[in-house]
Order: C-alpha cells, then sequence, then structure tokens
C-alpha cells in the first residue's frame, strides 16, 4: 500500500540554508513530473485543492496567498473563488531579499 508521500533526502548533515535548497530541488522535481496544469481551464487536482483551501478559509475576509507559477500547485481557481466571494486577497510582492511585502488584490 502506498501513502502517496514523497520520500524525502535526509538533510541532517547539511547546513541550514543547504538543506532547504535540497529539499526545494526534490520537491520542484517532483512537482514538474506530476503536476501537468492546462494551459486554460483546470484539472480535478487543480479543483481539489481549491476546495480544501475554500473550507480552510471560509469566513475569512482576508487572506494571504501567491501566484503560482509554472509546475506550483496551482493557485489560480483559488484566486478567481476568493474574488468572486469578495475576499480581500494579500500577495507577496517580491523586491530584494529583505524587501517582500504584500500587496492586495480587491475582492468584489
Amino acid at each position: 500500500m502506498t501513502t502517496g508521500a514523497l520520500d524525502l533526502p535526509d538533510t541532517g548533515r547539511l547546513e541550514l540554508d543547504d538543506a532547504k535548497d535540497e529539499l526545494r530541488k526534490v520537491l520542484r522535481a517532483h512537482r514538474r513530473a506530476h503536476h501537468h496544469h492546462p494551459p486554460q481551464g483546470h484539472t480535478a487536482a487543480c479543483e481539489a485543492l481549491t476546495e480544501h483551501a475554500l473550507e480552510a478559509v471560509a469566513g475569512a475576509q482576508k487572506v494571504a496567498a501567491f501566484v503560482s507559477v509554472g509546475a506550483e500547485p496551482c493557485t489560480r481557481l483559488l484566486l478567481e473563488r476568493l474574488h468572486e466571494g469578495g475576499v480581500q486577497v494579500l500577495l507577496p510582492v517580491l523586491g530584494p531579499p529583505s524587501g517582500t511585502l504584500l500587496g492586495t488584490v480587491p475582492g468584489k
């Protein structure tokens, strides 16, 4: 029987930043191999992730999120649904390493 869990490398002997880099490489490779988001529309996996996230933030007036790119877990449908529901969404505005800010996407 499989749990669907990803086998991660042992990073116990690495420095913290090196361990994070190693784990990111493994996770990104796994996403590229397993998450194929269509150019338009949404897959069943996108819809399931969206429904799960909406349940987790039910009743919230403001949430923080990110805009997915490439093989990252799909957030486009989630952002659409949050916007339709009038929820204020905070998105990262990337800048220098110590300068990440949050910007807002107004809801209805």
